[in-house]
């Protein structure tokens, strides 16, 4: 079974998100639910914002709302996104599904008009609530390739209602996935806040190795560390470097 091994550096100052408990979504697509991007992964600029799922490598495969709701916001050309749907959900969270091929008739009849009234292909249409309600797993749209992406694919992304900020959706679909390789940490930076703290009589930073038999424990050990914003009492911070190991077709 062959592996890809792919480099991720998290910046575990960065604010975190706490992981969805018991919550399920249901799946953005009625095909086999399989990722070939995952959120935070970096990209030759940027890191990516939300997760890849698979549409068998085509145009057209059916959309579905992940939790009840209704449609938000419609976008054509925007961010990269090209063809994007927005759903704003009772739970204080808004799933984006982007590079769609065309949206339902009924939002690609209320796109299609903005369109004709701004006299330009690229707009962006805001529905108030009760506009456009949704149930979990209805149809919203057709999956694309349009916009910033270079294969047919389901980019999705889950913000906070309330500020915009990203959440990592993953944790809402684990249930839909089957998962049995653990994380291969490959090396642990410490990192001193300005003015707050030093590693080693002054020095900003150090890297230290992990070696693969001690990889599994520094799993463990950074799972239990309470993360908190920097202080003085916490001058020093954190990333990680991992090995993330894939299966073929995933």
């Amino acid at each position: 079974m062959k592996k890809h091994f792919w480099w991720m550096s998290v910046a575990l100052w960065l604010p975190l998100q706490a992981a969805a408990q018991d919550e399920r979504f249901h799946s953005p697509v009625d095909i086999p639910f399989l990722m070939s991007g995952s959120f935070g992964e970096l990209r030759p600029n940027h890191f990516h914002c939300g997760i890849d799922v698979k549409t068998q490598g085509v145009v057209g495969k059916r959309v579905l709302s992940v939790c009840d709701g209704y449609v938000s916001r419609l976008t054509v050309g925007y961010d990269g996104f090209g063809n994007a749907l927005y759903v704003t959900h009772p739970n204080g969270l808004v799933s984006v599904y982007c590079h769609l091929d065309e949206f339902v008739p009924a939002l690609q009849e209320i796109v299609r008009s903005r369109q004709y009234e701004m006299e330009t292909e690229r707009v962006d249409v805001v529905l108030q609530p009760g506009e456009f309600p949704v149930k979990a797993g209805q149809l919203v749209a057709y999956s694309g390739n349009t916009g910033a992406s270079l294969a047919p694919h389901l980019h999705l992304e889950l913000h906070r209602a309330s500020d915009g900020a990203l959440v990592d959706p993953l944790p809402y679909f684990r249930h839909l996935l089957t998962d049995d390789m653990s994380p291969v940490v490959h090396g642990v930076k410490l990192y001193a806040c300005p003015g707050q703290g030093w590693i080693d009589t002054g020095r900003s930073s150090k890297t230290f190795t992990v070696t693969a038999d001690a990889s599994a424990r520094v799993v463990r050990a950074l799972a239990l560390i309470h993360l908190s914003e920097p202080t003085r009492r916490t001058p020093t911070s954190y990333a990680v470097f991992c090995l993330k190991q894939k299966r073929r077709g995933v």
